[in-house]
């Protein structure tokens, strides 16, 4: 396979130097230092030999960062993979349900009381429009993930993302 001519590595080791740092979240540097240094020295190597020929191969390692396409790319192809393998055979609605970023000061003094009742609150509501015999009349189901970063920080508003079946596509403004 071709190398690319430029990495995420080369970008982020270019233009990082010149942005406003006190503007990038702390978590954010984090993900950045980790792709910008994957598979170079900072991180160290290690050799591999072949008992066969003899040859020796140095490989820099890794920096196991989910965000990183170097090395979580063959790992989330795999995951997603796994996902399709495991769904029905029907078509799925992506749904978002989100918290006013006003109550945020309510998530950080009581983070699981929120969640159960956004969760809830979500829930009852898809619920309640699938048994509807105005809208699909019978039981639907939903998998309600929260949003990756609302479970980092909630500086950022608190979302669910249900995914629900195809029994809601005569609901307006639902998108495949």
């Amino acid at each position: 396979m071709a190398r690319n001519k430029y990495e995420v590595a080369d970008v982020i080791n270019r233009f990082l130097p010149q942005m406003n740092q006190s503007k990038i979240l702390a978590h954010h540097k984090r993900i950045l230092s980790a792709i910008s240094r994957c598979r170079t020295a900072a991180l160290g190597s290690h050799t591999d030999k072949c008992d066969g020929c003899g040859h020796i191969k140095v490989s820099y390692n890794s920096c196991r960062n989910r965000h990183c396409p170097k090395c979580q790319g063959v790992e989330k192809e795999a995951w997603i993979v796994m996902q399709e393998d495991m769904m029905l055979p029907i078509v799925y609605y992506h749904v978002v349900f989100t918290l006013p970023h006003q109550l945020n000061p309510l998530c950080l003094l009581n983070p699981k009381f929120m969640y159960d009742l956004l969760f809830k609150s979500a829930w009852q509501t898809l619920d309640t429009l699938a048994r509807d015999p105005k809208w699909i009349g019978g039981q639907s189901a939903a998998t309600m993930p929260p949003h990756p970063l609302a479970v980092l920080s909630l500086k950022c508003p608190l979302d669910i993302y249900p995914t629900a079946s195809e029994s809601f596509s005569h609901i307006p403004g639902l998108k495949k």
